[in-house]
């Protein structure tokens, strides 16, 4: 996901760095080279240090240059260094994968059923997460039961 700019303001950076958190998706930002240190460091405690990261320097052209590594290491490396020369572009790694919550599993599971069977709908969640698809259509056959006992009522 292009993002461009952050702000040149610590705050305003952290601000939106903590709405594009949870995006399941590389973020790719454009940065100064004087900020470059200074954005890291936000990163890296927005996000913490595991996120992988690639720093790219003047992209296309003759001196072309790319770092990467992981978020916490690259911060460091970064704030020791004299700042780079040229354009920057960070492409910071999507967050680690973590299960979605039973609610959420809910919420697609009855997103899912109100246009698909359940062995359909479950087997789509399945994909999606990587949960089991038994389990997913044993919940998917739950929720399904008691969607029909409150419209009985």
């Amino acid at each position: 996901m292009f993002c461009g700019f952050l702000s040149a303001r610590s705050g305003a950076r952290q601000k939106a760095l903590k709405e594009l958190g949870d995006i399941p998706a590389t973020l790719i930002f454009y940065e100064s080279a004087q900020r470059l240190a200074a954005c890291l460091q936000d990163m890296a405690r927005i996000f913490g240090g595991e996120r992988q990261l690639v720093i790219a320097r003047e992209l296309t052209k003759r001196f072309e240059e790319t770092r990467s590594g992981r978020l916490d290491d690259m911060a460091r490396i970064y704030q020791e260094e004299a700042p780079p020369k040229g354009e920057i572009v960070i492409l910071l790694g999507p967050p680690g994968k973590q299960d979605p919550s039973a609610e959420q599993i809910d919420k697609l599971l009855l997103s899912a059923l109100s246009t698909q069977s359940v062995k359909q709908a479950s087997a789509m969640i399945a994909l999606q997460t990587g949960l089991s698809k038994r389990d997913l259509y044993q919940q998917a056959l739950k929720l399904k039961a008691d969607e029909n006992q409150e419209t009985d009522s």
